[in-house]
């Protein structure tokens, strides 16, 4: 198995190598974590749905050097799928962590068009952030709360 073969045109070899990865150490997921995060995006919806599950066997750290993918997965993507595992990754960032992209939880999980990426998102909000962090988040990034919100709103 290695990561080219994760990024192979036909989705089977993608999916057989991710299951292949899966049965390898906690440390050799994290070493194909990037390779991973990218699969989230992946036009096969399975693909998709097994790079989450192994993200989800990484340490938190080898998570947070992909926080800024995964903000950009969660206010960028159309896709559902892609951004409700954007958002049951980040559920295991810490507040610090996800502190630069708060603006994008609490927006979409007000406002998300999908109510099962709004129940992953504000299990978050409510999880790493007080009602007290919300209001100064929002003020922070009021111009990009406010553009992604009028986006969700007339999309």
């Amino acid at each position: 198995m290695s990561v080219e073969d994760l990024e192979h045109s036909d989705s089977a070899k993608r999916l057989e190598a991710i299951e292949t990865l899966g049965e390898q150490d906690e440390a050799e997921i994290e070493r194909h974590a990037k390779a991973l995060v990218g699969l989230m995006q992946d036009p096969d919806e399975e693909v998709r749905l097994m790079a989450v599950m192994l993200l989800d066997r990484c340490s938190t750290a080898a998570l947070a050097a992909h926080a800024p993918v995964l903000f950009a997965q969660l206010v960028e993507s159309d896709d559902e799928d892609v951004r409700w595992g954007a958002a049951a990754v980040m559920k295991r960032l810490d507040a610090l962590t996800l502190k630069p992209g708060a603006w994008a939880i609490l927006v979409r999980a007000q406002a998300d068009p999908s109510s099962k990426v709004r129940s992953e998102l504000m299990k978050i909000a409510t999880l790493k952030f007080s009602s007290v962090d919300h209001e100064e988040i929002i003020d922070a990034h009021r111009e990009q709360a406010m553009a992604l919100l009028q986006q969700l709103t007339n999309g």
